[in-house]
């Protein structure tokens, strides 16, 4: 977002005019994972592969809202984020680095307080619920 924020005020500015499509670089959900993982010191997380299937039938929903999992998209939604941003880079768009989004990401996280209640993701409590029903469950 705040890259998306400073291109919009210099676009502003500049008096640029136009349609443009802003969006980081296309990328899968399990590398920008392992990527927030690595950056923030994390790289020993164990990530567990669940079908959507399994998630919409434990309650979860996609990309926002309580009980959910902000950055999962079902595949009748890819189109969403599937965009040619390519314009908008050409007119000045930077993208900051994965990792330095994850690391003052974390830092806000951390004063704003990791356990403040939340309008949407999955509680602590809620993440190990999902995961000890989906070891538990019959594939």
């Amino acid at each position: 977002m705040r890259d998306l924020a400073e291109w919009i005020v210099l676009s502003g500015e500049r008096g640029l005019t136009g349609t443009f499509d802003a969006s980081g670089p296309r990328t899968t959900l399990g590398s920008v994972l392992e990527g927030i993982a690595d950056a923030v010191g994390a790289s020993d997380l164990e990530r567990v592969p669940v079908s959507p299937d399994r998630l919409f039938e434990a309650g979860v929903m996609p990309w926002q809202g309580p009980h959910s999992l902000p950055l999962w998209l079902p595949e009748s939604h890819h189109g969403v984020v599937d965009r040619d941003t390519a314009p908008a880079l050409e007119a000045g768009l930077s993208v900051r680095p994965l990792a330095e989004t994850a690391e003052a990401t974390l830092a806000y996280e951390k004063e704003a307080g990791l356990d403040r209640e939340r309008q949407a993701g999955l509680t602590s409590v809620e993440e190990t619920e999902l995961l000890e029903r989906i070891d538990t469950a019959v594939p």
